[in-house]
């Protein structure tokens, strides 16, 4: 389906068919309809906690069910604790807090996990058509001048980081100015990622 047909098929769920509507989708939209509709006059059968716990009684009596233990009344009294709206609304954004802080974590070539993360003033952005490649180049020209690198990767750019001693930093800068426009910073850091153009 492309949005045309997205838009056209949400449109006949709501009741809404447009004109010159592809047939399938129209007629796929109008049958899920009808079904959410006959879903939804058949009302559920109330049963109060008095029944449920008569039910519940009964089937132990008849050794269907194993006594209650604590554990289960903890797990369970937990678990209808999370169903209310603001309990669930707070696990959700912790849930989804978690997981941008892990998505977000920068990958660490193996070889370069012990060593220090070096930040300087700015991250330079470089575009190449092969990231790695370039990435690579630079690392090469500054480890040739005893430099350390850290190189990551943090959401799909290329990342080095370096901290260049001021006695290579003459030599580097215009090295670095020359072969790739990048500059070093003040205190000597040097921070850049590389992306696709």
């Amino acid at each position: 389906m492309n949005s045309t047909d997205d838009d056209d098929w949400l449109a006949a769920l709501a009741g809404r068919p447009r004109e010159g509507m592809a047939p399938g989708t129209r007629a796929e939209a109008l049958c899920l309809r009808e079904a959410l509709r006959e879903q939804q006059t058949s009302a559920p059968i109330p049963v109060s906690a008095a029944d449920t716990e008569r039910l519940l009684a009964a089937a132990r009596a008849q050794g269907l069910l194993a006594g209650s233990c604590r554990s289960c009344e903890a797990l369970r009294a937990f678990w209808q604790g999370l169903r209310s709206p603001r309990r669930l609304s707070l696990t959700a954004g912790l849930g989804f807090a978690v997981l941008m802080l892990l998505v977000q974590m920068p990958r660490v070539d193996k070889d370069q996990a012990e060593e220090p993360a070096l930040r300087g003033e700015a991250v330079q952005v470089l575009r190449d058509a092969d990231p790695a490649a370039r990435r690579e180049r630079v690392a090469a020209l500054l480890t040739q001048e005893g430099v350390a690198v850290r190189r990551y990767e943090r959401l799909g750019r290329l990342g080095l980081d370096a901290q260049i001693p001021p006695p290579a930093r003459a030599r580097l800068s215009d090295q670095l100015a020359r072969a790739h426009g990048l500059r070093i910073d003040a205190d000597g850091g040097l921070r850049l990622e590389v992306e696709v153009p």
